[in-house]
This record gives structure tokens, C-alpha cells and sequence, in this order.
């Protein structure tokens, strides 16, 4: 009994080390001309050691070194990309020269100019061998190859053929393909769903997808139906019931069923993100609600989307932050600065030959001060 109720206090403590670890945020850093990662505190948990660093995401970061040629020419010259874990070690070797994050527990990489993708253990899933190749979305990734697009599935296998003019990701069941001119759309085995007729076509998002007919857009379902007739010069995707269209060089916003909910007035538009949408009037933005109310006047130079309370503004030429009520918290003083992630933002101070990079918490104190 005793032996059993230890076997479960180790099991206990090695599981929460492990989600622990897991869990813990890294962000890169530069010092010396090396990069490394620090913690929420700013403290070092990764020494600088490589050229180039990227966020983790999914576990895993991707890192560069520069390599010299080989003089027996098994190694060329240039950079290359490899992948870290969250205790430092390089868990998947620096040997290709381009590599993408991970997604779908796949990542896109390059070698010899040609694309292919590993999984978490390194292995090549599906051969390098690719021109051009996109990230899986429902187990189907689109490659190029000669001119032509076909998908792949995890396995590798070219499961619908490359003889397509063109493609999309798949999305809720289905994938928009060219042939010839114009734009249908299959399912997960090639089957035609919808028969190619428009002159463009995109992936399906919350049951609508996007298609140009006679230089107009408008939606369909996943019938082929017309939802909502082509009548706008650009649109975009639903989102949360709600997509941007412009008409006349003015962008507004309407619903599912195509009404308006912000007549087209803007110059330009952004999704709506905690209950906000910035938007451009002229040269300056500021922010609505739903009921096109003024949330936040038009004074920025520039802005970005909320989150976690706090969005980048940019005024005189300097980026700064503000609340969800419009109240500059932080100053604009920075010429670069990331949204708040964990509570800490990336800052970038540029000059003439170099830029020095550091961390802030949403107070405005540094975790980590400006360094290259």
C-alpha cells in the first residue's frame, strides 16, 4: 500500500514538472550578438548561443546558426534552421535552409530548394522534394510542383493528384481548386462538390466562402448556392457572423445574410476583436463597436487589434499602448513593439546601423532592457 501511494506522489510530482515546463513562457533575446530565451522575469533560461531566434509555439522554437562550407562539400555555406525545446536542447538538428513552425503537429521545410515536412521527432513525413508547399489544415496539405497543385495527407502520399492550376487550404470539409480559369471546389478524397465556375474562389469559414464572379464577390454554401450576391469590389472572410466588404473604395461591415451593419464608409477596415473593430478614417484610425459608435476617437497614426485589454497605437511617428477605454497607459517612445502576450511585450529601438531589442510588462517596466 505504502510502495503504491509513493508510486503515485512521484507520478503526481514528474507530471506537474513536466506540464510545468511546458507551460513555462519563453521569449528570445539578444545579447552579445547571440540569442537566447529569458522567463517572465527576465531571467535567463536559455543561454544566448544562436544567430537567429524565433517564439516557441507548440513546444518548440526554431533557431539559426550561420555555417561555412564544407571543404569535402557536404555542407554549403548559408543559414541554417533547426528546432529547440523549452529546456534548450536542439531536439531536431540545424541542417535545413528554411524551416516553418509547427502546426497540426507538422512543419514545413527546405532543402536542397525544395519543400517537405517533418514531424516533432525529426522524421520526414512527407519527402522534400516540393517547389512550394502550404501547412496541413484537416489532415490535407497543398503542394506545388510544375505548375501544378495536389495534396498530400500526414503519410505522405499524394492523396489528390497535382493537376490543379490552383488551390486552397481545406476548410470545414472542402477545398477550393482551379481548372483552367475558374474556381470549384472538392472534398478530402478529389471528389467534385461544387463544379468550377467562378473566377475566384476562397477557403469556406463559418459555412460561406468568398467567390468572384464578373469582377464582383459575393458567398455561397457549400451547395454552390448564391447566400449572398456578388455585388462588392473586395470582401473578406466571416467572422463571428460578421465580414468586411468594401464597395467604391469604402469598407463596411455586414451579417450572414448579407444586410449591412456598418454602411461602407471607411477607408479601411479591421476584424472586430473583444468587441472593437479599428478602423481608418482618412489617415487616422480609432475604434467602433458594433453599433458604429466611436468607441475610441480617430487620432492614431497607426493601430493594432486588442488583446488581453491592451492595443499598439502609433503616434509622432512612436508606438505606444492603450486600454480598451482609449487611455495611453504606455507612452509611445518605442519603433517597434509586439502585443502583450503573458503580460510582456517585445519593444524595438532602432537606429542608424543597428536596433536594440527589450521586454516590458503591461506596466511599463522592463523585464529586459534594450539589448543587441
Amino acid at each position: 500500500m505504502l510502495n503504491k501511494f509513493v508510486f503515485i506522489i512521484i507520478f503526481i510530482s514528474i507530471s506537474f514538472l513536466l506540464f510545468s515546463n511546458d507551460e513555462e513562457e519563453l521569449f528570445p533575446i539578444i545579447k552579445d550578438g547571440k540569442y537566447g530565451y529569458i522567463d517572465q522575469s527576465g531571467e535567463i533560461k536559455i543561454k544566448p548561443f544562436y544567430d537567429e531566434a524565433k517564439e516557441f509555439e507548440n513546444g518548440f522554437a526554431i533557431v539559426t546558426s550561420y555555417e561555412l562550407s564544407v571543404a569535402d562539400g557536404s555542407s554549403n555555406s548559408g543559414w541554417k534552421y533547426g528546432y529547440i525545446n523549452k529546456e534548450g536542447i536542439l531536439v531536431i538538428n540545424l541542417k535545413f535552409e528554411q524551416a516553418e513552425n509547427f502546426k497540426n503537429d507538422m512543419a514545413r521545410v527546405k532543402q536542397n530548394g525544395r519543400w517537405g515536412f517533418i514531424d516533432k521527432d525529426g522524421d520526414t513525413k512527407v519527402n522534400i522534394i516540393y517547389q512550394d508547399a502550404w501547412d496541413f489544415n484537416e489532415d490535407r496539405a497543398l503542394v506545388w510542383n510544375d505548375a501544378k497543385f495536389g495534396y498530400v495527407d500526414k503519410e505522405g502520399k499524394e492523396i489528390i493528384p497535382l493537376e490543379y492550376n490552383g488551390g486552397t487550404k481545406f476548410s470545414e470539409g472542402l477545398a477550393g481548386v482551379k481548372i483552367k480559369n475558374k474556381w470549384g471546389f472538392i472534398d478530402k478524397d478529389g471528389k467534385t462538390i461544387i463544379r468550377p465556375q467562378f473566377d475566384k474562389a476562397s477557403e469556406f469559414n463559418e459555412g460561406l466562402a468568398r467567390v468572384k464572379i464578373d469582377h464582383l464577390w459575393g458567398f455561397i454554401d457549400k451547395k454552390g448556392f448564391l447566400i449572398i450576391q456578388p455585388i462588392f469590389d473586395k470582401c473578406e472572410d466571416f467572422k463571428n457572423g460578421i465580414a468586411m466588404v468594401e464597395i467604391n473604395k469604402k469598407w463596411g461591415f455586414i451579417d450572414k445574410k448579407g444586410k449591412f451593419i456598418i454602411k461602407p464608409q471607411y477607408n479601411e477596415t479591421k476584424n472586430f476583436k473583444q468587441n472593437l473593430a479599428r478602423v481608418k478614417k482618412g489617415k487616422i484610425w480609432g475604434f467602433i463597436d458594433k453599433s458604429n459608435k466611436v468607441i475610441i476617437p480617430f487620432q492614431f497614426e497607426k493601430a493594432e487589434d486588442f488583446k488581453d485589454g491592451f492595443a499598439q497605437i502609433k503616434l509622432d511617428g512612436k508606438w505606444g499602448f492603450i486600454d480598451n477605454k482609449g487611455n495611453i497607459v504606455i507612452k509611445p517612445q518605442f519603433d517597434q513593439c509586439t502585443n502583450f502576450h503573458a503580460g510582456i511585450a517585445r519593444v524595438n529601438f532602432k537606429f542608424l546601423f543597428s536596433s536594440k531589442i527589450g521586454y516590458i510588462k503591461n506596466d511599463g517596466t522592463y523585464i529586459w532592457q534594450p539589448s543587441n
